[in-house]
């Protein structure tokens, strides 16, 4: 078994557990990162023609906001979000129900400009990649998800796992800088998760307690609590992957952090949050 330093490198364990909240701060919307020129083209050329006729009227009132879309650089990190609204059939649904909507091509062009970035992101070579999701606003039917990251984690895996891919799983742990928590890219959002995290946990373990072909137990310690979760496995010729769902943080007393969080940003998830949280694991097998 191998011990490994991982930066930037997603979590093999995800437990994040919180979902980021946005104001219109111009200094925390600056991303420092190459940018994608073919994406960014492409925004240039096909997605803010759309978004200037479709969706800056009703965002005028942000004169630096991270809701005015006005640049390829504000709507990289909110495309995730805004694929969701614009496919919504509630009132979370965006543009809204009473003014002009998007034709069909108009949200093609929504999903090539998110298609572009995926191909950049794939260009980096992860042994892991994992996806987290949480859940915000009070009506269950309604509830829009936010998904991100961790980039700081020691991991050990067994290696020599010969041909039972499965047992890459072996004694399988992971330790998690719980402050190197991101949020879909945006730096404004990964701030208030830090900052909830500052009051719930430093540190975040993820050990497997026993496997098989099908599930994987794996023993979450976070604020000095320790609980099981269940995670289904599959497998093709490439890639091992675990997904499951956190069903309740209460059981490891994040009350006090979450009280925290919503005196900060409450008002931009209309003062909820899920309790449950649904994780996408993806490790490549060498």
């Amino acid at each position: 078994m191998l011990l490994k330093k991982v930066k930037p490198i997603l979590m093999l364990i995800i437990l994040s557990i919180m979902i980021g909240c946005s104001n219109d701060s111009e200094e925390d919307l600056k991303i420092n990162e190459e940018p994608n020129k073919e994406a960014e083209l492409f925004y240039q050329n096909n997605l803010k023609p759309i978004i200037e006729s479709k969706c800056i009227s009703c965002h005028t009132y942000h004169k630096v906001g991270a809701s005015r879309y006005d640049s390829y650089q504000k709507t990289k990190p909110a495309i995730h979000e805004m694929l969701k609204r614009i496919e919504a059939k509630t009132i979370n649904m965006m543009p809204p129900e009473e003014v002009t909507q998007l034709t069909i091509e108009e949200k093609q062009v929504f999903q090539r400009f998110l298609d572009k970035l995926n191909l950049e992101e794939e260009e980096v070579d992860r042994k892991i990649n994992v996806q987290w999701t949480a859940f915000k606003y009070p009506d269950f039917n309604s509830r829009v998800s936010v998904s991100g990251n961790f980039d700081e984690m020691d991991y050990v895996f067994n290696e020599d796992y010969g041909e039972k891919p499965v047992d890459i799983l072996k004694n399988a742990e992971v330790t998690i800088k719980a402050e190197s928590v991101n949020v879909e890219n945006n730096e404004e959002r990964s701030k208030n998760i830090r900052y909830f995290f500052s009051f719930f946990t430093t540190i975040i373990k993820g050990k497997i307690t026993k496997y098989d072909i099908e599930k994987a137990h794996v023993n979450f310690e976070m604020n000095g609590i320790i609980k099981e979760v269940i995670f289904d496995i599959s497998i093709n010729d490439s890639e091992l992957f675990l997904n499951g769902v956190i069903p309740d943080m209460n059981l490891f007393n994040w009350e006090k952090a979450y009280s925290k969080l919503n005196e900060v940003c409450g008002e931009y998830h209309q003062n909820k949050l899920w309790n449950d949280i649904a994780i996408e694991i993806k490790i490549r097998l060498d």
